[in-house]
């Protein structure tokens, strides 16, 4: 069997029923609208007040004052209260004298100064002290001159013995010449490795003797041939010759060769 099919007319009912019960629940949900006031009549009206005990009556000048209850004023309602402030009267429990300056005395003007005076004496002021000068001794040192020209060890060659007999010449020349010193490299054996000019004398001639001098020279070697220092055989000892120059004029050099 077939179900029942609603009818055109059934549907509109159900439509129009549901419609209606949202329509009842809107309208009892919502709250009522207020009633509207009841405007007043529109009229304006003036009191005049009477002035406060105490106070003259306002004239109407006064009375159309814009500033009347804006600032303070006979005529306001705080008139008395501003206007009429009564001092207040203080008494100071902690009152003390105001000073009094005392009268200067003309016969104590300048007394502390005369006291100082009388007791102070002022030191006579020296402007110079001259003393009798004292005679020192001076001892001078005799005058160390060369005769001829020398020849003197420095640094570790100082403890060597030299073996080559040196004989430096004196040297001719118009200026006073300095020292030549030269380094040089001694090996174990005694031998000369190495010689450099360290400090010139002033002339080339000088400068050249004392390095082919240097180069010449032979030094005693130690024992077994090994250094002092080191006890090797392959050491070498680095020491200063200082060639000291005795200068002959030129005019003297000249009269000695003749």
């Amino acid at each position: 069997m077939e179900p029942a099919r609603w009818t055109r007319s059934q549907w509109s009912a159900t439509v129009l029923a549901v419609l209606a019960a949202q329509v009842f629940l809107v309208w009892w949900c919502s709250s009522p609208l207020p009633k509207s006031p009841v405007p007043a009549p529109g009229q304006t009206r003036f009191y005049l007040a009477s002035p406060a005990p105490g106070l003259a009556p306002a004239s109407p000048w006064q009375l159309v004052d814009p500033a009347l209850f804006a600032l303070p004023n006979q005529q306001g309602f705080s008139g008395l209260a501003w206007l009429s402030l009564v001092p207040m009267q203080h008494q100071i429990t902690n009152w003390t004298l105001p000073p009094r300056l005392l009268a200067p005395v003309a016969t104590l003007l300048g007394e502390p100064f005369r006291v100082y005076a009388r007791t102070s004496q002022v030191p006579a002021l020296e402007v110079a002290v001259l003393t009798a000068p004292q005679a020192t001794e001076v001892k001078v040192p005799p005058e160390t001159t060369l005769t001829r020209s020398a020849l003197r060890l420095e640094g570790d060659l100082a403890a060597w013995t030299l073996l080559t007999l040196v004989a430096l010449p004196s040297i001719a020349n118009s200026e006073l010449l300095q020292n030549s010193v030269v380094r040089v490299v001694v090996d174990a054996k005694g031998w000369v490795r190495s010689q450099a000019l360290l400090a010139s004398s002033g002339a080339r001639r000088a400068d050249q003797l004392a390095l082919e001098t240097a180069r010449a020279m032979r030094f005693q070697p130690f024992p077994d041939g090994t250094s002092r220092w080191t006890r090797s055989p392959a050491a070498l000892t680095r020491g200063e010759l200082v060639f000291q120059w005795h200068t002959l004029a030129a005019s003297n050099a000249a009269s000695e060769g003749n």
